[in-house]
């Protein structure tokens, strides 16, 4: 019999381990940060989260906020990671902004200082806060291979999977992605709690000598400290991230389960208390929190894809096939994916993937060794429980994402290896060969990893690779779009340097992104119509085809269209296209629109076969659709441009007519308009070259 497990004796055994399957994982997770340790934050997610982390009070982590996530423990970690790795932004934050020489040759400053960095308030460094990330993934490895060891996997096989799961590419979304620290940290602490819950186990020998209501009253096997450590572990768990509710029934299903040997009676009724007391704690706090994250994240909820829960049913046997085929052929993964959602049992793809499913899963069991079968319906349970919380029956706008499956990974390879296993005893003269078998695929996996890992070095590596594998995803296209919009502009008003060929490159790509949008079957997900449109159009009118973008753009609002006032939680749910009975327009989207339309009849004043009075006529349409956009969004500093380029043009119009009285005064007007133009904005250097090269209009000559 084993002597009883105390909290001392388990420390004094972890202590005395060999290190070397812990060095395997440290190599594992090494290979997941080589490239990517020391990367800047990136632009997608990193800043909102840490915002929430150091913009509120410690006491307001634990109060739920609409569009804030409930992730108070994550939080605290990073508020760890400041004590330990000091401030990390840059000693150039905060200082006045070169604006490069003016007209004197002098260089300015900006009038303004900028914030320090995108944040006003000390963060952590991002390569210390990456480097705390893999060091929690490396924890969550140690304690999945004690874990399994416990279950009575083997050494073999608790090995495999443990560093399977740690060095696998599919767990880079959440290692060398700072803000999903909520993710790892579930992971360490889940398989910390179903490690405490697997205690108290018997052996199979035990189970031979005593029945289970000798063995329930047995105090040498009664450990005190199991169900408040299980606790005290999963409410750590599900305080970092809500998603580890799906361990909630696989904690009771471990109880009932015991891979080893059945020491769970359903005849007891003690045995049925015990685990009800033992579950009571984290069935309230999983309450509790699903309620607060679901406050949290109320204007994110969507419908289900397809429309329904039955339609998101059907349409999960997709995803999770591709979960599968993804764990075990990792070679075409995507930060986001493309999903067509399956509406009815006329379509062949539930009946293609379900099929599926119940090949590997149900053969997975069934080839098992008898005595092996326990412990692969427990993996069985594990995978598709971790799933549960992501699998769309509740709507969220991103419908399948690695970060999803990380939790439920290590179960689904315990199944398929205690299948893979059962199947060896049919080929004795492979058996010597197993271990150089093992050590190959993880060999494998770990290339792969290392091969995907250095895409998660700048956020624009992973979203333009998203774009290129998924194109049939809405998110990828938006995401993509919005990396190419930023290099437009950076390559089109680099200071005095532009790069016209590089910027006419981005426009033009970002055109074609646009293009194929509307056929993506996320879109409703993330964005309204109009709001394509009017992106579409911009990006047309940045190749200069104002008639096209014109033409794309459709119908404007008219100009008492219902605005919403401020970006707020509303108008994150009217962006997103989930607001069926409320109308209205996002300023910002609004702004742009008359700003494409005033470009466009700028264009046609432009026009030299059409007589002056049109032209007059079309840039004076051009100045109000201008006034239209500033008074929908004054800080947008592109309409102030549109404004003066056409009051300069008017006055050109003018003196072609020997108007000059009128024409310098449109002239002297556009001129104060672009001055207005502050140097900290976007369209500064555009508004001061035409400052500096446009002279007052002269007369006609005779």
């Amino acid at each position: 019999m084993q002597s009883p497990s105390t909290p001392a004796s388990i420390i004094k055994e972890i202590y005395t381990r060999r290190t070397g399957m812990f060095g395997l994982l440290l190599l594992g997770t090494c290979v997941l940060l080589y490239a990517n340790w020391r990367a800047p934050l990136h632009n997608f997610d990193d800043v909102p989260h840490l915002y929430h982390a150091f913009g509120y009070s410690w006491r307001e982590w634990f109060e739920p906020k609409p569009s804030i996530s409930y992730n108070p423990v994550a939080m605290f970690s990073w508020a760890v990671d400041l004590k330990l790795f000091g401030d990390g932004r840059s000693p150039a934050d905060g200082q006045p902004l070169d604006l490069g020489p003016g007209p004197d040759g002098q260089r300015r400053k900006a009038i303004t200082t900028p914030p320090p960095g995108p944040f006003p308030f000390a963060v952590p460094p991002a390569w210390g806060m990456r480097l705390m990330n893999g060091l929690y993934h490396l924890l969550a490895g140690y304690v999945l291979w004690l874990l399994l060891r416990r279950l009575e996997a083997g050494e073999g096989m608790s090995a495999l999977i443990a560093l399977l799961w740690v060095a696998h590419p599919m767990a880079c979304e959440s290692v060398a992605w700072v803000c999903e620290r909520k993710n790892v940290l579930v992971a360490l602490f889940g398989f910390a709690a179903l490690w405490a819950c697997a205690e108290g186990r018997r052996t199979k020998g035990e189970v031979r000598r005593a029945d289970d209501s000798s063995f329930a009253l047995r105090p040498s096997n009664f450990v005190w400290w199991r169900w408040p450590a299980v606790a005290v572990f999963y409410t750590l768990a599900i305080l970092s991230k809500s998603s580890a509710a799906g361990l909630l029934p696989l904690l009771a299903v471990l109880a009932v389960i015991d891979p080893g040997a059945r020491t769970h009676s359903t005849k007891s009724v003690r045995r049925w208390l015990e685990l009800a007391l033992g579950l009571a704690v984290p069935v309230a706090i999983t309450v509790i929190v699903s309620r607060a994250t679901m406050a949290t994240h109320v204007y994110d909820v969507v419908p289900p894809p397809g429309g329904s829960v039955w339609t998101a049913v059907l349409t999960d046997t997709e995803i999770f096939a591709r979960y599968i085929k993804n764990i075990l052929v990792p070679l075409d993964l995507s930060f986001f994916y493309g999903v067509q959602p399956v509406l009815s049992l006329s379509d062949p793809r539930p009946w293609m993937y379900g099929t599926l499913l119940v090949l590997i899963c149900g053969g997975s069991i069934w080839l098992a060794e008898r005595e092996r079968r326990p412990l692969a319906l427990l993996g069985l349970c594990w995978f598709f429980f971790a799933l549960a919380p992501n699998a769309n029956l509740v709507g969220v706008p991103y419908w399948m994402q690695d970060r999803y499956v990380y939790l439920a990974a290590p179960g689904f390879l315990l199944m398929f290896c205690c299948g893979l296993q059962g199947q060896l005893r049919y080929v004795p003269d492979f058996a010597p060969r197993v271990p150089a078998a093992a050590c190959a695929g993880v060999g494998v996996i770990a290339l792969l990893g290392a091969f995907r890992a250095p895409l998660f070095e700048h956020s624009d590596y992973y979203l333009l690779d998203a774009v290129a594998r998924q194109p049939d995803s809405a998110m990828a296209r938006l995401q993509a779009a919005e990396v190419l919009k930023l290099r437009f502009h950076r390559y089109s008003m680099a200071g005095d340097m532009p790069n016209p060929a590089l910027a006419r490159l981005s426009a033009k790509t970002l055109v074609s992104l646009y293009e194929g949008i509307e056929a993506c079957p996320d879109l409703r997900c993330h964005i309204d119509a109009f709001t394509v449109r009017v992106r579409r159009a911009e990006a047309l009118l940045s190749l200069d085809h104002w008639q096209e973008s014109r033409a794309a753009l459709g119908t404007v609002p008219p100009r008492d269209a219902t605005m919403l006032t401020t970006v707020d939680e509303q108008g994150r749910k009217l962006a997103r296209g989930r607001m069926e009975q409320s109308s209205g327009y996002l300023p910002r989207t609004l702004a742009t629109a008359w700003g494409i339309v005033g470009e466009s009849e700028l264009r046609q004043s432009g026009q030299k076969d059409l007589p002056l009075a049109q032209r007059i006529e079309h840039t004076e349409q051009a100045i109000a659709t201008a006034d239209e956009s500033i008074n929908v969004v004054p800080h947008d500093y592109t309409a102030h441009v549109l404004k003066g380029r056409a009051l300069i043009c008017l006055a050109d119009l003018f003196a072609e007519a020997q108007d000059m009285e009128t024409a310098l005064q449109h002239y002297e007007t556009g001129i104060s308009v672009l001055k207005s133009v502050p140097p900290g904005s976007r369209s500064f250097i555009a508004a001061r070259m035409i400052v500096e090269n446009v002279g007052p209009p002269e007369g006609p000559r005779r």
